[in-house]
């Protein structure tokens, strides 16, 4: 990510989750070296994580990181999400778009570290995926598809815009992009 963000990239993408500690990262295997060696191992204790590592570049860069929409409580799922809030404009999108109940995320240090934080969840569909969530909800909090955040991050743009009806979502409004949707936020 530092490499990267030294080019000045608009903004970086990590499609991947990580809700756990780093298990390869230094203060586990202090325990593997031997007491006679305090020295090595206090020094080794002195350097940072590699989630603070991770998390310190995240800081410094354009960075949108992922999480996925779960309908069931799993092991590192949680009922919350931070996320910019969008604007509403006309009716409430929410009863359209899919709301799910668990999220699986980034460990904190690292959501809070980047500059913005989207859903990569798509609906069950039969053979290749054919329409594609601009927007989502966890426990009724309206979060962006990881393409609309990073476009937000990306151009330093407000918070999106969703204009919807009683019928549904018309569009979403991010940067100077008005994107018209499905009733329930999708894209073909």
């Amino acid at each position: 990510i530092n490499i990267i963000n030294a080019r000045n990239p608009a903004a970086i993408g990590l499609d991947f989750y990580m809700p756990e500690a780093d298990r390869q990262s230094v203060e586990n295997f202090i325990q593997l070296i031997p007491k006679e060696h305090q020295l090595v191992r206090e020094q080794l204790q002195a350097l940072p994580t590699n989630d603070l590592q991770l998390a310190m570049a995240l800081s410094s860069s354009p960075s949108v990181v992922a999480a996925v929409g779960f309908n069931v409580n799993a092991y590192t799922s949680s009922d919350s999400l931070t996320a910019t809030p969008a604007e509403i404009i006309g009716s409430d999108p929410l009863p359209f778009v899919v709301n799910y109940p668990q999220v699986l995320a980034n460990l904190p240090i690292l959501t809070h570290s980047a500059s913005g934080q989207a859903l990569l969840s798509v609906s069950a569909q039969v053979g290749a995926i054919r329409r594609f969530p601009l927007i989502s909800a966890v426990n009724d909090q309206l979060i962006a598809s990881m393409p609309v955040e990073m476009l937000r991050v990306a151009t330093g743009s407000a918070p999106l815009k969703i204009q919807a009806t009683q019928f549904g979502i018309e569009n979403i409004n991010v940067a100077d992009l008005n994107i018209l949707t499905q009733a329930n936020g999708d894209i073909w």
